[in-house]
Order: C-alpha cells, then structure tokens, then sequence
C-alpha cells in the first residue's frame, strides 16, 4: 500500500509540475486517446500501479489544465496543497460523516466549518447550514429552506401540519388563474 500511495504521489506531483509547460486544453490526440480506456470489463483485477500507469498516460493527458494558473475557462476553485493532501487523507479514511456515530471526526470537521463559513459571511452564529452531496442538492436544499420561511412568517408551521394542508393565501401566485 505505501508503495502504492507514494507511487501516486510522485505521479500527481509530475502532473501539476508539468501543468505550465502543456496546454490548458487537452489535445486531439489526447481525446482520441480515450477511446483505449472502452474495453469489456476484465475478468481478472488489474493491478493497482498498472491502474494507476494508465490512468495517468491516457488520462493526465486529456484533462483540462485546471489546476494550472492559465485556466479562466470556468469559475472553479483552485487546489491549494493543504487542501490536496487533506483530501487525500480523507479518502484514506473513508468516513461518512452523516452521524456522529458513524464519523466522529467527519461530523465534527462539519461542525467547526459550518462555524467558520458563519463567521466568514458574517452571519448570526445560531444560523443553520449543512453540507451537502452537490450543486443540485444545495438548491434544492435552499429551496426548501426558502419556502419554509416564507411559510412560517405567514404563519404556517410546515413541518407540523404538512404542505398539502397548506392555509388559502392571498399572495398572487395562488390567487393568479394560470394561462397555458
């Protein structure tokens, strides 16, 4: 395993050190290299550094050059080594921070960075958040946080009484006849 691990470590840091010296965009080439990973699935394991060899010949190739300085192409966050490595300890771990019984330390992480996000935008330390599995979710998360608060200040409990025992309200989205 730590041969392994150290294996991989050398591998990424060849690839962020040679970020600067390759296009930001992957090549033709490189793109049309991937086709090589399409095969029937193998009968037998492969072995883990072979795994690794041909992830990073077919696939280092084929990535954008995100992690580099030159990439403006989306806003996506760059990864600091403290960040990377953490990440790597983390997979290591394999936690699952839902409960606390299941990942102390990953519930607890949550916690003091849910605190520090607070303390970065400035919030009232008794607001609420949670982390959550992505984009998608998040939205849907503060959508549901959104119409929950609208409803409490109109007076309706929604976690009590439901959202189909819903009050008639006189906001014009229900009163409004919809045209098709």
């Amino acid at each position: 395993m730590r041969a392994l691990l150290n294996l991989t470590a050398e591998t990424a840091a060849r690839y962020l050190e040679n970020l600067e010296d390759r296009g930001v965009a992957p090549s033709a080439e490189a793109i049309a290299g991937l086709t090589e990973l399409d095969e029937p699935l193998p009968e037998m394991p492969m072995e883990a550094d072979r795994v690794l060899e041909t992830l990073d010949r077919i696939g280092s190739p084929a990535t954008m050059g995100m992690a580099g300085r030159r990439y403006f192409g989306f806003v996506i966050g760059g990864s600091l080594p403290a960040a990377l490595a953490a990440n790597w300890l983390a997979g290591a771990w394999d936690q699952n921070p839902g409960l606390f019984a299941a990942s102390p330390i990953g519930t607890v992480l949550e916690e003091i960075c849910l605190g520090w996000l607070l303390d970065a935008l400035r919030l009232p330390a008794a607001s609420g958040g949670a982390f959550v599995t992505g984009a998608t979710v998040a939205n849907f998360t503060a959508l549901a946080a959104g119409r929950h608060a609208v409803l409490a200040r109109a007076g309706w409990m929604s976690k009590l009484t439901g959202c189909s025992a819903r009050p008639r309200s006189p906001w014009w989205w229900e009163t409004r006849p919809i045209r098709r």
